[in-house]
């Protein structure tokens, strides 16, 4: 069955050259030293089978003709410098003294022969086309990362026992994704009420989630329970309502979780009243306390005013309990027929609330 095996193979490799888009080296014209290449044994075997015409050089076109690496074995401490070689498909440093390695330069590769070293640790989750992987056999295999194994784009490739041998996954390097690190913060903003508005964050790290939270102005951090509150940019379209809102993202991991700093949101809008929405009567008895309270989005600052019949000239009430969304007041014989209102304001504009009358029985 060894022949499956190697059909298998050559499908897959002969798949990723039609499908894959090879990535343009990152430098050309890279000197084959001791700076580039720091392991004396593998800069020899990079000058020797990569440097075509012997300049002491790695250039652009001899990079991107490399599709395979195979330096097993041989005492190697590091293969860097092998960024350079960005077109790779097959790697193989099995059996060497590897302590890490970084398979992000490659992000077309689809085999990966790493067994044999001491790396403890495996970032694959920008590899998308990794059909292969060989790992370390000195560590336990952790059940948590089912996406450790190989896979052959929907070829299924029959195995005898001869054959699961050299195909068969090693005993797992547990991918260890770092805590994730937000890279680009959300930004504070300004709209109009009615536009659409994205907050969005970046962030490094592998498995990522995102949880959008918003905190009204004075209240705790909630929740967006939507769909949209669970990716990288949330969008929703701005009201009112909005108004001095604050949104944060929390970004997580297998390894932990952060939160990106709080971002405003301005919307540039008069305060909307959202109650009274008409003018009522209030009935209180005497010597009672009666509250009158107004609700309205996008306010900053309240001032309730009074007169004492319906053709009186309105005043401001005076008192600090005059200068909130609520207004209590003892009820005397003589507010009988008096008339509030409050204004409510921010610096786009202020707004007066429907009439609230006050009617006292005995």
């Amino acid at each position: 069955m060894k022949w499956l095996r190697s059909l298998g193979l050559l499908l897959v490799l002969l798949l990723a050259a039609v499908v894959l888009t090879p990535a343009k080296a990152e430098a050309a014209d890279a000197a084959i030293n001791k700076t580039n290449f720091p392991d004396e044994g593998f800069r020899a075997y990079v000058k020797d089978e990569f440097d075509m015409n012997k300049d002491g050089k790695l250039s652009a076109e001899e990079a991107a003709a490399v599709w395979k690496i195979e330096y097993y074995n041989m005492g190697c401490t590091s293969i860097k410098g092998a960024e350079y070689f960005t077109d790779l498909l097959v790697l193989d440093v099995g059996y060497n003294k590897l302590t890490e390695l970084d398979l992000s330069p490659f992000p077309n590769i689809c085999q990966v022969w790493c067994n044999g070293n001491k790396i403890r640790s495996l970032d694959i989750h920008l590899n998308k086309y990794l059909v292969t992987l060989y790992k370390n056999s000195d560590v336990e295999p952790d059940p948590s990362e089912d996406y450790i194994f190989y896979r052959y784009y929907d070829l299924e490739v029959p195995l005898d026992d001869d054959d699961y041998s050299i195909l068969e996954i090693d005993k797992a390097v547990k991918v260890a994704y770092a805590k994730p690190a937000v890279k680009t913060q959300p930004k504070a903003q300004t709209v109009k009420s009615g536009a659409k508005v994205t907050f969005k964050v970046t962030a490094k790290g592998g498995g990522l989630s995102y949880q959008w939270y918003y905190k009204k102005p004075g209240g705790s951090w909630t929740m967006v329970s939507s769909a949209a509150g669970k990716k990288a940019a949330y969008a929703f379209t701005a009201a009112a309502r909005h108004y001095g809102y604050q949104y944060r993202c929390n970004v997580s991991n297998a390894a932990g979780s952060v939160y990106s700093k709080a971002a405003k949101l301005t919307v540039n809008t008069k305060p909307v009243i959202t109650s009274p929405t008409k003018a009522v009567t209030r009935t209180a008895k005497k010597g009672t306390t009666v509250k009158l309270t107004v609700k309205a989005d996008a306010a900053e600052t309240y001032q309730w005013y009074y007169r004492t019949s319906s053709s009186g000239s309105w005043k401001a009430v005076s008192a600090s309990s005059g200068k909130t969304a609520s207004y209590k007041l003892t009820v005397a014989k003589k507010h009988n027929g008096w008339q509030y209102r409050c204004k409510v304001t921010n610096p786009y504009g202020s707004v007066y609330s429907k009439i609230i009358t006050l009617k006292v029985t005995s």
